[in-house]
């Protein structure tokens, strides 16, 4: 909150859009930071206050969640959606909001009305950074009721191949099943997800399994015709 040393460095020519390490520019940190007079400043030398970071957030979003936070908001609050704010804040994938509501005491094993939680709502969208914060604390076989969908199985089915590393370095069930019976392997083949087939069978899930209508991982990829390489990987493997 150096506001006068910030004055000096504007006067002098300062970059105000400067990026540090992770990406972030001088207007996001005081948002996050709750400073103010530093913000005024900034935008008054020129700093788009409707600039949005990698993770759409505006500063205007940060600093009002800051804000709120320090009024004593209720982050357990549900909306007719069933959801609170970390469910939000994980579906648009804030890393800086949700951690601020974290830091706040907002549960994260929360779920919507159809028993998403966050993490399952970060790992559908592939929010890579969020699943690694939410991983650590939560529960990574955490699944929703309806379908069964574990994070694995919706990364996976969405082609989120980060998202399932980090997934099963925590130690995610490959062999758990959805509603119709896919596999985080069967998913991915069945949706087109190559990279995460090719993941999944680097790190030994069984390739033999079949969905509950008789498909296998080796039909799903052979049938398109154009995975050649990925079908000779799934015979190497002994499909």
């Amino acid at each position: 909150g150096h506001a006068e040393t910030v004055r000096v460095l504007l006067a002098h020519n300062a970059d105000i859009d400067i990026e540090n390490k992770a990406g972030e520019m001088p207007i996001f940190m005081a948002a996050e930071a709750g400073h103010a007079e530093i913000m005024q400043l900034l935008v008054e030398n020129g700093a788009d206050a409707e600039l949005a970071d990698r993770f759409m957030s505006t500063p205007l979003m940060q600093a009002s969640v800051k804000c709120l936070l320090s009024y004593g908001a209720n982050v357990e609050r549900i909306n007719n959606d069933g959801e609170t704010a970390v469910c939000i804040a994980a579906n648009a994938g804030s890393e800086p909001i949700l951690l601020a509501l974290i830091v706040a005491g907002a549960r994260i094993d929360v779920g919507d009305f159809l028993d998403q939680t966050t993490l399952l709502l970060a790992a559908r969208k592939g929010h890579a950074k969020l699943v690694e914060l939410l991983s650590r604390g939560g529960n990574v076989e955490a699944y929703r009721r309806e379908s069964d969908l574990t994070p694995l199985l919706a990364a996976s089915g969405n082609g989120h191949a980060s998202t399932v590393r980090l997934l099963l370095d925590y130690n995610a069930d490959m062999e758990v099943r959805d509603a119709e019976g896919n596999k985080p392997l069967l998913l991915a083949a069945r949706q087109a997800k190559y990279d995460v087939v090719k993941l999944l069978v680097e790190r030994g899930a069984d390739i033999h399994a079949q969905a509950r209508d008789g498909t296998s991982t080796l039909w799903l990829v052979w049938s398109r015709g154009n995975e050649k390489e990925l079908a000779k990987l799934l015979f190497e493997k002994g499909a």
